[in-house]
C-alpha cells in the first residue's frame, strides 16, 4: 500500500493519500476495502484482474465489483492488477491530505499498535494486486 501511495502521490494523483498508514498489501486492500471515515479504496476502483478458480484470468469491472464496510466480493483466488479512477491535484495538497490523515490515523491507535504498522516507502509505477 505504502509504494502505491507514494506511486500515486508522487505523480499528482489524489484520492489515495487518504489510505496512508493503513499497512498491507493492494490485493488485502481490496479484498477488505481497506479505509476509514476519510474513504476506502473500493470507491477508485475501475477495475481488477483476477485469476479464477479454474484458472482463467477473468476482468472484473466496476460494476460486477461490491465494496462494503471492511469488505468486498473479490473472492478470486489471485488479484492480479487493479485500475484506479483518480483525480488529478497539485501535490502541495495531496501532501497535506497524506499528513492530516496519518496524523488522525496514529492519534486514533493506541500507542501499543502504533508501531505494528510499521511504515515503508516505494516507487512503483503499477499497480499489482498483492
Amino acid at each position: 500500500m505504502a509504494a502505491l501511495i507514494s506511486a500515486s502521490s508522487g505523480h499528482n494523483l489524489a484520492g489515495l493519500e487518504t489510505l496512508v498508514g493503513i499497512p498491507g498489501t493492494v490485493g488485502g486492500a481490496l479484498r477488505t476495502n481497506a479505509g476509514d471515515r476519510g474513504g476506502d479504496i473500493g470507491q477508485y476502483v475501475r477495475l481488477v484482474e483476477v485469476l479464477d478458480s479454474q484458472g482463467e484470468v477473468q476482468v472484473r469491472d466496476r460494476d460486477e465489483l461490491r465494496f462494503t464496510e471492511h469488505s468486498s466480493n473479490l473472492d478470486d483466488p489471485v488479484l492480479l492488477t487493479v485500475e484506479f479512477a483518480l483525480e488529478s491535484d497539485g501535490g502541495d495538497a495531496i501532501v497535506k491530505r497524506m499528513l492530516k490523515a496519518w496524523i488522525l490515523r496514529k492519534a486514533a491507535q493506541p500507542a501499543v499498535f502504533q508501531a505494528a504498522g510499521g511504515s515503508s516507502s516505494g516507487h512503483a509505477a503499477s499497480a499489482p494486486a498483492r
